[in-house]
């Protein structure tokens, strides 16, 4: 059985290849451009939003999650605790979408490739 997510080359000629599943993506930031690039992200029918660190308030975070579809116990209240959770799941995130200000992206960043992600 193959791990291979696309069932095809990429090439700069040719179509973008179909996918053996969508890709499970998480989301730091929960601001209006997270909501916008969230949607881009969906209507693509390629990705799957599955976890996000949507505010550092453990309840404000819960809360958007629901409104985003995200299981409760997926959501969370920084990306640091995002990053070693989602690494320890079985299916944890394929990617992360940061939708955080510029100047924030560095750290977060970080602890998701740390983690492995």
């Amino acid at each position: 059985m193959s791990d291979a997510i696309l069932n095809g080359p990429i090439t700069s000629t040719g179509p973008f290849p179909e996918q053996s599943r969508r890709l499970r993506l998480g989301v730091v930031g929960g601001g209006r451009i997270s909501q916008t690039q969230a949607m881009a992200a969906r209507m693509t029918n390629r990705w799957e939003i599955v976890a996000g660190a949507l505010s550092s308030d453990p309840t404000r975070s819960k809360a958007r999650a629901g409104e985003w579809f995200i299981e409760p116990d997926r959501a969370y209240a920084g990306f640091a605790e995002m990053a070693s959770a989602e690494a320890a799941r079985p299916e944890g995130v394929d990617a992360v979408m940061l939708t955080t200000p510029n100047n924030a992206h560095f750290p977060a960043a970080m602890a998701f490739l740390e983690a492995g992600i």
